[in-house]
């Protein structure tokens, strides 16, 4: 928002002060370099028409800012995050979440700003298995059709040996995998966010409309897409203890005839 701003202008002061009010508290957890500091200070208050050197080096600097989240889950010897956009490297991963075992696999999605050719409107899909301690992020928007339909192939065969958990509604997997084989971990429309946080854990959410199509994904969104399945094993293992599983199963295939081919 700031960099866009800067071709328009200097800010009206009342609002570049209520920026730069929320840019403080931002920066109490990145503590970006001096330039950054100072560029964005000079963007918001300069009155200053000629702005592109400023847009450069802002442009520069937030490519480089210090990651905000930083997981323990996630930290060398636990939780291993995987991300690729090569299918013959998912099927080979494939291959460890394929074996049986007494979880599901965890199950997300983040979606795209706009639609493929194709039909495809999610950007990236993440898995996560218990067993093998990994999670697969696939970013199926780089596939072409047939790697896409094979992907969907591939994840009903894995349906034949595990179970999957989601949270709310997933239309992509509802389609391909049968209602007995899912269990939504979801709860009275509560989000994500505020389910976690009543059984102790907390999630960031930030990175929720973030662009997932950009060429890598930035750690954030890594550990971000990565935390959002990992956090439905802590809610799995918590109904189970509380024997509140009834209101997670599918009684029948859901249908979804007025969605948007997914």
């Amino acid at each position: 928002m700031v960099k866009y701003g800067s071709s328009k202008g200097p800010y009206p002061q009342y609002l570049a002060r209520q920026i730069w009010s929320y840019l403080m508290t931002f920066f109490s957890f990145v503590r970006p370099s001096e330039n950054f500091y100072a560029a964005i200070e000079i963007n918001l208050f300069s009155t200053d028409r000629d702005r592109r050197q400023i847009i450069a080096q802002l442009a520069a600097a937030t490519s480089i800012l210090r990651p905000v989240i930083n997981y323990y889950e996630f930290r060398p010897g636990n939780i291993e995050i995987i991300a690729t956009d090569k299918i013959g490297i998912w099927l080979d991963l494939l291959m460890d979440f394929s074996k049986a075992s007494k979880y599901p696999i965890y199950f997300d999605t983040e979606g795209l700003y706009s639609e493929r050719s194709f039909g495809c409107k999610i950007a990236a899909l993440t898995f996560y298995d218990v067993e093998s301690y990994k999670v697969l992020i696939i970013r199926i928007h780089r596939f072409n059709c047939q790697d896409y339909d094979l992907v969907k192939r591939e994840i009903g065969v894995l349906a034949r040996t595990r179970n999957f958990a989601i949270f709310g509604a997933e239309p992509f997997l509802e389609k391909l995998v049968p209602a007995t084989k899912l269990y939504d971990c979801q709860r009275d429309m509560t989000s994500l966010k505020e389910m976690c946080e009543k059984i102790g854990v907390y999630i960031h959410k930030g990175q929720t409309m973030s662009n997932w199509a950009r060429k890598f994904l930035r750690r954030d969104q890594l550990q971000y897409a990565a935390m959002d399945t990992v956090a439905l094993l802590y809610l799995h293992d918590d109904q189970i203890k509380r024997g509140d599983l009834e209101k997670g199963k599918f009684p029948k295939k859901m249908q979804y005839a007025n969605f948007e081919d997914w």
